[in-house]
């Protein structure tokens, strides 16, 4: 029996042939077609990296605050002292176009609209939010705030009361509710005062009635002083020795020689006994002839 179909040489040959023809017809439609999809893909890109220019051309420059705007966050001040603070730091403007300032949340203080400086008098305590605004020409305005914490005003107990050879201790610290650095040039002899901790202290050697201040710069560079009288009484179980009352006896006296010379006896007044003592008076063993 004849087999119903036969392959002979010449059959697959043609069948060979008509393969790769049809594969060699299929790569010119897929080399067509890459570089649409490259052209395509180009546009699309292009479209895009326009769309993002004209958005970012459109995009107001505002004004920006400058990393985490007014630091720190908290201030703290008395009523009746005054209170400084520049702000403008904490503002920034892109276009490089002057920003005005303006300030809201407590009526003691002002700023200046043109150098951003906040200053004032604090009249009333308590915990108050303030807010600084910073506006460019075109009014785009940006915000930054701060807390401003303000204590009645304390003041160093005055008069205070002391008594010749008897230790003391006076704190002035108290008065000044910033961190500051306190000065003192005013104390009585025998008393010393600590920069650091604002304390007084030593062992009086004089009686009288004295004016003390106690001065400070805080860390915003803001002056501050308290006063206060320090009277320090004569101790009845120390003989205190004659004192010198002003600038004492007139010098340099003059006279002649071959004339008489006296002092008035008045100039006994320069001297005087700090528990009222009579005196007798003595002169210098170095009296001229």
């Amino acid at each position: 029996m004849k087999p119903l179909f036969q392959i002979t040489p010449c059959c697959l040959i043609k069948c060979v042939a008509l393969s790769i023809g049809f594969l060699l017809m299929s790569f010119p439609l897929q080399a067509q077609r890459m570089p649409n999809l490259l052209r395509d893909s180009t546009t699309v890109n292009q479209s895009q990296s326009a769309d993002q220019s004209s958005r970012s051309a459109k995009a107001p420059l505002t004004p920006i605050v400058v990393g985490d705007g007014i630091t720190p966050s908290s201030y703290t001040s008395a009523v009746g002292v005054p209170f400084t603070l520049p702000v403008a730091y904490a503002f920034s403007s892109p276009t490089g176009k002057p920003l005005s300032y303006f300030i809201g949340g407590f009526s003691s203080l002002y700023i200046n609209g043109a150098t951003g400086v906040i200053s004032g008098i604090p009249e009333n305590a308590g915990r108050f939010g303030i807010t600084v605004g910073a506006q460019d020409g075109d009014g785009n305005i940006v915000y930054s705030g701060f807390t401003l914490i303000t204590k009645e005003a304390l003041e160093i107990r005055s008069p205070q009361s002391a008594t010749v050879g008897v230790p003391l201790s006076i704190p002035t610290a108290y008065a000044f509710f910033l961190p500051a650095v306190l000065t003192c040039n005013s104390l009585p002899p025998g008393l010393r005062f600590d920069a650091r901790s604002g304390l007084i202290t030593g062992t009086p050697t004089i009686n009288g009635h004295f004016g003390i201040t106690i001065a400070g710069t805080n860390s915003l560079d803001q002056p501050e002083s308290h006063g206060f009288y320090l009277d320090v009484q004569l101790n009845p179980a120390i003989n205190e020795p004659p004192r010198q009352r002003g600038n004492g006896l007139t010098s340099p006296q003059s006279a002649t020689i071959g004339q008489p010379f006296s002092l008035s006896v008045t100039y006994a007044y320069d001297f005087y006994d700090p528990e009222g003592l009579p005196l007798t008076y003595l002169a210098s063993p170095c009296l001229p002839v």
